[in-house]
């Protein structure tokens, strides 16, 4: 099948934003005298957006305590959230493609909206997105499909001609819950078993196999 549009996930799919993000938790745990993870297993644990993370990191109900290591961790985050993170090898090229064949394109991530829309300035303002979505307090995250389907209206699409692309379960039944097909990428943060067990239409290991289905 081909389609006409587009969604992405950003972490995991775009960008390789691991370095930053293991950098950012450890550092507000470290602040609270907590032991660092490394990154494989901050690997394990992204996905779900960065509240999400610092309750998983710190294995605590004690919600003073989340909140203040969520505090510490945007403080750092913000002023450190590109030092090592990258555009994944062969993204370029498929955004080039994509906009060569007049595909619209948007992207929905799990990260705080401001950080989104920061970090795509800075990494991806060579390509053109009709619509780019972080989390936001009005808009309900992935998986929920509030903000796939407000994306394909921004980009005049439907759901029949909208592939949601992305890296991790979450991507996958965001999709699903939206109606869309979705393709899974095995160079994000979860391998390609895991990816697997949540059925995702398409699976790809190089980023030009996704410019095959436009």
């Amino acid at each position: 099948m081909k389609f006409k549009a587009v969604i992405f996930d950003l972490d995991g799919t775009l960008l390789n934003t691991l370095g930053d993000i293991s950098d950012s938790v450890n550092f507000a745990l470290e602040k609270n005298g907590l032991s660092p993870y490394t990154e494989t297993e901050y690997r394990k644990m992204v996905g779900h957006g960065l509240k999400s993370l610092v309750r998983e990191a710190l294995g605590s109900d004690d919600t003073d305590l989340q909140d203040r290591v969520y505090k510490q961790l945007m403080a750092y985050y913000r002023d450190n959230c590109i030092n090592r993170t990258s555009v994944y090898n062969g993204i370029p090229r498929l955004l080039d493609a994509l906009a060569d064949l007049g595909v619209p394109m948007s992207i929905l991530s799990n990260k705080e909206d401001e950080l989104v829309q920061k970090i795509t300035g800075k990494l991806l303002s060579g390509w053109k997105f009709k619509y780019i979505q972080g989390t936001r307090s009005d808009i309900a995250g992935k998986p929920d499909p509030q903000a796939a389907l407000i994306a394909v209206n921004q980009m005049n699409s439907s759901i029949e001609n909208t592939l949601f692309i992305g890296d991790s379960e979450v991507d996958i039944q965001t999709a699903k819950n939206a109606g869309l097909k979705s393709a899974a990428v095995c160079w994000g943060f979860r391998d390609s078993e895991q990816l697997k067990q949540s059925s995702p239409d398409i699976m790809v290991t190089d980023a030009m196999e996704l410019s095959d289905y436009f």
